[in-house]
Order: structure tokens, then sequence, then C-alpha cells
């Protein structure tokens, strides 16, 4: 039969003292102690508190990371939404990821974020970096590093009604649905790139109308879209819908071979 370990006689003494209702915690009876330690009650109570323990500490630890507003970095394992408030930034290093659904959050009364990635972020379902029904914002999203969505998701999810500072990547974002989506936007300025060490690859067989980027209007874009990298979708590499006004034009600089569909699909505009 397994025996517990007397080295943790010290804290399990403090709760079997509570169970008996001892009320001044003192050392029970030497006997009475070592039958008690010998029977699976007390494994139970060992099993239980260690436990107990680990799940408070890492849930202390993860609710902490992104909380309290100012700049946060990630050099860890972080398993909650990350929650962004008006001016917070965040970075995670190359040593640091977040693995929640969202990954990174900002909510609609915010107007202010920065959002660097040199790590990796990972939704279990829905989008990796997700902004909720913005009014109006300013930020900054710049990927070094992976975001992986999950299903129903984008890589980078936004939702405002004015956004300014653009999109950059220059490493790998994978997606069940949309690499870049941008939606209920009505104006955007900054533009989006694709740097020639990004890799956007989107939808999976048998899930044709997924693109690697995609604006829904009604909206006015400024700054273009510059690709240079790696554009995979199952649908259009890049998809324009309703489009009001487009300045500073579409630039593709990257080989039709590193297109996973037809070199024709790469770009669609559709009103």
């Amino acid at each position: 039969m397994l025996r517990a370990s007397p080295s943790g006689g010290c804290w399990v003494r403090v709760i079997v003292a509570f169970l008996l209702g001892a009320g001044d915690l003192l050392p029970m009876p030497t006997q009475a102690w070592v039958r008690f330690r010998n029977t699976n009650l007390f494994l139970a109570l060992c099993v239980a508190t260690f436990f107990a323990t680990i799940f408070l500490a890492t849930t202390s630890a993860s609710a902490q990371t992104c909380a309290g507003g100012g700049s946060y970095s990630i050099t860890g394992a972080d398993n909650a939404t990350c929650a962004l408030g008006a001016g917070d930034s965040v970075t995670i290093s190359n040593t640091g990821s977040v693995t929640a659904n969202p990954g990174v959050s900002i909510p609609g009364l915010v107007t202010a974020v920065n959002v660097t990635n040199n790590g990796t972020i990972t939704s279990l379902g829905g989008s990796a970096i997700l902004f909720q029904n913005n009014s109006a914002v300013t930020a900054g999203i710049n990927n070094n590093g992976r975001i992986e969505a999950g299903a129903n998701g984008a890589g980078i999810s936004i939702g405002a009604s004015t956004f300014a500072g653009g999109v950059s990547n220059a490493g790998i974002i994978t997606a069940a649905d949309f690499g870049i989506y941008l939606h209920n936007v009505t104006t955007f300025t900054g533009g989006i790139i694709n740097s020639s060490t990004g890799t956007i690859t989107s939808g999976s067989i048998g899930s044709a109308g997924t693109e690697g980027i995609r604006l829904d209007g009604p909206m006015t874009f400024s700054g273009g879209i510059n690709n240079a990298g790696a554009i995979s979708a199952m649908g259009p590499g890049i998809l324009l819908q309703n489009i009001t006004t487009f300045t500073d034009g579409i630039t593709n600089s990257c080989t039709a071979a590193r297109f996973l569909r037809h070199p024709a699909d790469l770009i669609q505009a559709a009103n």
C-alpha cells in the first residue's frame, strides 16, 4: 500500500487539526498520528492539497500577467487571456507563449494599445488576437513569432470603427478561417505588411472561402497591402469586399509558386 512521506507531516497536521475541530492546532498524540499517517484518508489529503496548491499558484500567476494596466512582458508560458486596457502594451518574448481563447483581447472601450509578438500566441478556438467592437483605436500589431488560431477564428481579427496603426507580419500566422480579418471597420490607416519572412496560412482542405487577408467593408482603407512573403489560402490570398476607398495599392513581390492555390486567385475584389 502507498504510504505518505513523513516530510509532509507539518502542513497535514494543520489540516487534520482543523478537521478534528482542534482550536489551538496542537500536535496530535504520537501514536494517534502514526496510525492516522498510515491511512488512505491521510494519503488522499496529501494528494488533494498538493494539486490544490499547484492549481492556485498557476491560476494566480496567469491572472496577473496582463492585469493592472501598463506595459507587460511575457517571457514564459501563460494559459490565460491577456486582456489589454487603454494605453497598455504587451511584448511576448521569443521564450514566451499565450494559450487561451482568445490569446490577446482588446475590449470595446479601449482606444490605444500595442501588441508585439516574438513568441507564440495560440487560440484553442476562435481568434488569437481579437479587437472586440472597438469604436476608435490607435494600435500597432507586430508579429515576428507565431500566431495560431483554432476553429472559427482568425489569426488577427479587427472589429473597430476606426483603426490607425497598421498590421505587420514577419513571422507565421496560421488560422482555420482568415489570417488577417478586418470587419466592421469604417476607416483603416497604416496598411498591412507581410514581409519576405512572413507566412500567412488560412483554411483547411474543403474549407473554400477562407482567405489569407480579408477586408469586409464598407471601408475606407489607406496604407496599402504589401506582400513579399507567402500567402497560402483555400480561398483568395487577398479578398477585398465592398471597399469604398482604397489608397496606396496592393504590392506583391512574391513568386506565384509560393501560393497554395491558383496564382490568379491571389487578389480578388468584390463590391
